[in-house]
Order: C-alpha cells, then structure tokens, then sequence
C-alpha cells in the first residue's frame, strides 16, 4: 500500500498575546495512522489540533491538508472538541444533532435526503445509540451525548477524524469498544486522538507524537517511553503489546 502525507505542519509558531504555547512544530502525519497526541496540561495539545483545522492561525508556519491549503482541506476532516459549545435546551432530536454532520460540504437551504438520513442512522449505530435516535439531546447522559457527537462527526464521512479527550464521561465499558470502533475506522480513515492519559495511549495506539511546546519525540510508542517521561518529569508505566515497560528517571519536583 502506497501511502501518502495528508496533514503537514512545517515550522510552526503559536502564541497567546506574550504566551508562547507552540514553537518550531514540525509534524507530518500519514494516510491510515492511528495517532496519539499526549503530552502534559497546557502543553498545546488542543491548540495544535485547532492549528490543523483551521481554527487557529499561526503565528508563522504553514499548514497544508491532503496537499491543499487547510481552508480547503479541512472539508475533508471530522472534529470531536473536547467541550462542545451547544445550547442542550433546545428541543433537537439525537438524529438531528446527527444530522448536522452532513451540511459540511453542503449549501445553503440544503434538505435531508434519504441517504443522508441512513448514513445518520448509520452513525448512531456505530457508537450505540441507534435506539436514542428520537430522544432531545438535551436528556442524554453526559456520556451518551459526547457518543452523539462522535456521530456527528462520522456522518459527514472524513478521510481523517480529530479528537480532542473524547473518552471524557464515557463510561469504561463504552471506552473498550469505543476505541475498537476506532481501530475499525482506521481501516479506511486516519485517526488523530489528543489526550493526557499515558495509559490509554500505551494500551491501544502504537504511535505518538509528544507535545509540550514543541514536539519531542514522533514515532512509535515502545520506542518513545523516555521522551514520555522526560516530559512528564515522573517514572511512567506503559504496557506496549502487553509487554510491561518503565523509565525509571526519578521524580522531579518543580
């Protein structure tokens, strides 16, 4: 299989007013990875997430999406932010929210077709709420609601699918097949996944990149343990394939 880069980050600068959050990133990401983006709270993580979408404009740098300019490229990229900014008092359906996922590439006055609604439908079922499809969103769990926008982001069919902590509020049995779920789309989708928890990112994602202003280490998991706690400042424990590994560095103490 000849893979290609279809996201590329080339020396990247962010800040917050005086805040220097990333400098000098440099970050090409494949067709078909499975990435975890980790690294401690406050080290850019989402901001670089928000720099791949579009979101955000560096300070300097360039961004380029399947080999266009990210306005253009990120047509093709499903979101999951980690607090999602919706007013759950209004009276929408589940589906609805659903829904929403296939006016991305759409115009204005665009009409639900049938497909639309089966992909929809589709989607639900996925993240287990084929049966919530009719229920206000606003009286979904906290978890289930986070499912119903993973949906969402499914719906408008990505070629590469971000997630900024989407395991928040999920309860555990969820989180087992929610990241086989992910390995399942990764099949025909890339995955870029943001969290801080080591021991998801050890226990289901071979490759990492770490983040804190600028990246430290990119490459597989086992290989990457000492950048890993070298960042964290502390001994961390990974099991990589089921094989227990630990940097044994002692704890520094800000």
């Amino acid at each position: 299989m000849n893979l290609k880069p279809i996201a590329q980050l080339k020396n990247i600068n962010f800040a917050y007013q005086t805040n220097t959050v990333l400098e000098n990133i440099n970050l090409t990401i494949m067709d078909r990875d499975f990435l975890g983006i980790i690294g401690p709270n406050g080290g850019g993580k989402t901001t670089l997430l928000k720099i791949m979408l579009g979101l955000l404009i560096p300070d300097s740098g360039e961004v380029h999406l399947f080999d266009q300019p990210v306005e253009t490229g990120r047509k093709s990229v499903g979101y999951v932010p980690q607090l999602v900014n919706f007013d759950f008092n209004f009276p929408m359906s589940v589906l609805d929210v659903v829904l929403m996922g296939r006016l991305t590439n759409s115009r204005p006055g665009h009409r639900f077709s049938a497909q639309d609604q089966a992909i929809a439908l589709e989607k639900l079922g996925q993240v287990g709420l084929a049966e919530k499809k009719d229920v206000r969103i606003g009286n979904l769990s906290g978890g289930q609601r986070q499912r119903a926008f993973i949906a969402r982001a499914l719906a408008m069919e990505p070629r590469m699918l971000l997630l900024d902590e989407p395991v928040v509020g999920l309860d555990p049995t969820w989180q087992i097949a929610f990241y086989e779920l992910l390995h399942e789309l990764n099949n025909h989708m890339t995955i870029v996944l943001v969290t801080h928890d080591v021991s998801v990112v050890s226990e289901h994602i071979d490759l990492i990149a770490c983040v804190n202003r600028r990246i430290h280490y990119h490459g597989s998991t086992r290989d990457g343990i000492h950048h890993i706690s070298k960042m964290y400042h502390c001994p961390v424990d990974l099991v990589a394939h089921s094989i227990p590994h630990r940097s044994l560095k002692g704890h520094k103490h800000d």
